[in-house]
């Protein structure tokens, strides 16, 4: 037996080994996933984040007092769901604090307003409205009064490049009072030659980009619908500039929106990107099924919508075109509004904690540095439900009841357990490279 990933620290300070006893009886957990490799099998604990490697049936037998004091095997008096519930309740109590004391992560809408017209947008209907100059010199006072020391900007809109202004205003001030920091944009692309990759890198600090396509090269003209006329191809344009990112040592997330329309092209679109990106290590690629999005769906369109993105999610994976799942992480977090180290700050200076409630949902303003705390509290409840006591991905699933895009579908969980298993073959890659190398 060989072990390809430790026992998480973490955990192990929360539940420690489990007894063993000749005496009682043991079952296997239903937290592990086990993956054949090479005629041995991998085995995942989503419980603790530790994997093993069984070489023969032998070891199995052989190993039985490790398997069981590392819960692979659990006293089966203990009812494993009962016993993750607790731990996930102990982790929010340690880690989620219940006021708002400093600061890691905002999220700053430039602007509500956008140079493309897509019909699936959530913002449809929303007022359009750009931040003030005045506005984000006092976004930037908020953050200096407010940051943990470790500042997180996410740029989001609308396009938030349509006010890039309020960008350079808060940088400028940021970079003027010496606070550190580093961002992230979500932007559908089409506006970045505007601006130098020196201007990216040394004023916005930009590290990471996120870029929505919709389609190949005439859907996703349609689909978008920008508002410009006469001004050259969109989608070309747009392919330069994840180019000009990429190579500015930017890292680039292509998101796919999958969608009734475009299910016919998508998987030549990942094909297209894969051949014409997969030399950039910066680059990757996620898909998101657009189901929902407005009440013009028949059940049967939205059950294709969803295989068809777990057959995407498939061929993105095994292309290696999407980011590996974090085995050895704490949890999955599906959303950030709840850890208290996170705000979001609209155009006209008011704070949320999701930027899905730009109008309401507020909690209070970057000129006070006090919370509504009733309205945060609704954040902090998490999903439960039925699937949840047979479900082995439970101990990393921290969803969000509040959240408008939580929601645990049969789909999603098909696809977190492909996404594992494709990470646990490439962690046990990893482990025999550096075997044979003799790195650690």
């Amino acid at each position: 037996m060989k072990t390809i990933i430790e026992f998480s620290k973490s955990i192990y300070s929360r539940i420690g080994l489990q007894e063993y006893s000749e005496e009682k009886k043991y079952i296997p957990s239903i937290y592990i996933i086990t993956e054949e490799i090479e005629g041995n099998i991998l085995i995942y604990n989503t419980l603790t984040r530790e994997m093993i490697l069984l070489e023969s049936d032998n070891e199995y037998v052989n190993n039985i007092r490790y398997l069981v004091r590392h819960w692979f095997l659990f006293d089966d008096s203990i009812n494993p769901y009962s016993m993750c519930f607790i731990v996930k309740k102990i982790y929010q109590q340690e880690t989620r604090k219940r006021t708002i004391e400093k600061l890691r992560n905002y999220t700053i809408m430039t602007t509500t307003n956008c140079n493309a017209r897509c019909e699936y947008c959530y913002e449809i209907g929303t007022q359009h409205q750009d931040m003030k100059e005045s506005t984000a010199i006092d976004v930037a006072k908020f953050i200096k009064r407010t940051n943990n020391g470790s500042v997180n900007i996410q740029w989001f809109g609308g396009e938030p490049l349509c006010n890039s202004k309020a960008i350079d205003v808060i940088s400028k001030s940021l970079k003027n009072e010496g606070i550190l920091y580093s961002s992230g944009i979500t932007s559908n692309g089409y506006l970045f030659h505007e601006h130098s990759i020196e201007k990216i890198r040394e004023l916005w600090h930009l590290e990471r980009v996120q870029i929505t396509l919709d389609g190949t090269e005439e859907f996703y003209n349609k689909s978008k619908n920008f508002i410009y006329s006469g001004s050259g191809n969109p989608y070309k344009r747009v392919m330069n500039n994840l180019e000009f990112l990429a190579m500015g040592g930017i890292s680039v997330s292509i998101r796919l929106n999958l969608s009734k329309d475009n299910i016919k092209n998508i998987h030549s679109l990942v094909e297209m990107l894969h051949d014409k990106f997969k030399h950039f290590k910066n680059i990757s690629i996620y898909s998101r099924p657009l189901v929902n999005v407005c009440n013009q769906l028949s059940e049967t369109d939205e059950e294709e919508i969803k295989n068809s993105y777990i057959a995407v999610e498939k061929q993105i994976t095994n292309m290696g075109m999407r980011k590996l799942f974090p085995l050895n992480a704490v949890h999955n977090s599906y959303c950030i509004a709840d850890n208290m180290k996170s705000v979001v700050i609209t155009p006209e200076g008011n704070i949320g904690l999701c930027e899905h409630y730009s109008e309401s949902e507020l909690i209070g303003d970057i000129y006070h540095d006090t919370f509504d705390y009733v309205t945060i509290s609704k954040w902090h409840e998490l999903i439960h439900i039925p699937e949840c006591k047979v479900c082995p991905i439970f101990p990393q699933c921290f969803i969000i009841k509040r959240c408008p895009m939580g929601k645990c579908t049969k789909e999603r969980r098909i696809h977190l357990d492909f996404r594992i298993r494709y990470s646990m073959k490439n962690a046990y890659k990893k482990f025999t490279e550096n075997a044979a190398t003799g790195e650690n």
